[in-house]
């Protein structure tokens, strides 16, 4: 039996399961402090059954060195020694790697970027951020992928007026994180991404920061595939809308016929909504 954990902002899911996939018990916590959380997911698995290792994909940033949080938009959660804390309360290994790696991990594996190499996958909810495979590996260096904090240009309207809203990001102000997510989107009309209307004006800024950042991950890390999930993305029309406008940005610079030709089916949504449950599953696996 392997255990799994996905360590969000709001809720952490945990879940035991076997090699075969089948998952034998699930449930969700709220998450509230550090040692309230954890011990409850201790609780879990010491209730189920210890598993042979545990995968755990969680919000970042994080030292995975270290298997610990850093600076995180929770301040509560900032510098927690996660893995550690696991591992002594259930004495096994713990594999930690960010969210959106581990969801990268699971689209490689079985899912909608099934062995591409490299694979990017992008997730769009209430923050943004990046996974980035190669060779089937999560890229880490020195520390992980940050891809939702990329500062890219200001959305310019079709009478050549530059987007003036400073962002909501604390850390960069207009990054594609503080324009895109759903908490800038909310931020910025005062409507959660599911309220406001999909022919919205303020849904511009948006596509103009998540195309770009499908055209920067395309020239800088050249990925066979980038799928892109999160809550945002399941906005009508919103995925298409992206790659229109990550086409027009390339140019037909990279003559590559995914992307000149087949485009829909090269930005892809995640196989399910549980890619980075699933990771944390497949960062157990690799724990044996």
């Amino acid at each position: 039996m392997f255990g799994a954990v996905e360590g969000g902002g709001t809720k952490f899911l945990c879940a035991l399961g076997e090699s075969s996939g089948r998952v034998l018990a699930r449930t969700e916590i709220p998450t509230t402090t550090p040692s309230e959380t954890l011990a409850r997911v201790i609780d879990f698995f010491a209730a189920q059954g210890i598993p042979h290792s545990v995968g755990v994909a969680m919000f970042g940033p994080l030292n995975l060195s270290r298997g610990t949080t850093l600076k995180t938009p929770k301040a509560a959660w900032n510098d927690v020694a996660v893995a550690a804390t696991l591992e002594d309360a259930l004495g096994v290994r713990v594999a930690l790697d960010t969210d959106v790696n581990a969801a990268a991990l699971a689209e490689w594996t079985d899912g909608a970027g099934q062995e591409c190499d490299p694979l990017v996958y992008i997730t769009v909810g209430t923050g943004v951020g990046g996974g980035l495979l190669v060779g089937g590996e999560p890229v880490h260096g020195l520390l992980h992928p940050e891809m939702g904090h990329l500062l890219v240009p200001r959305y310019v309207d079709s009478t050549g007026v530059a987007d003036s809203w400073p962002g909501a990001c604390p850390f960069h102000g207009a990054c594609v994180e503080g324009v895109a997510s759903g908490s800038a989107i909310q931020a910025r009309t005062g409507k959660s991404a599911k309220q406001l209307d999909a022919s919205a004006e303020a849904w511009a800024p948006v596509v103009d920061a998540l195309a770009h950042l499908v055209v920067t991950t395309i020239l800088v890390a050249s990925p066979q595939r980038v799928v892109m999930g999160g809550g945002v993305m399941n906005t009508q029309g919103l995925r298409a809308q992206v790659a229109t406008r990550a086409q027009d940005l390339l140019r037909g610079y990279v003559q590559a016929a995914a992307l000149t030709e087949d485009f829909e089916h090269y930005l892809v949504a995640p196989r399910s909504a549980d890619a980075g449950l699933r990771g944390a599953f497949a960062l157990a696996m690799r724990c044996t």
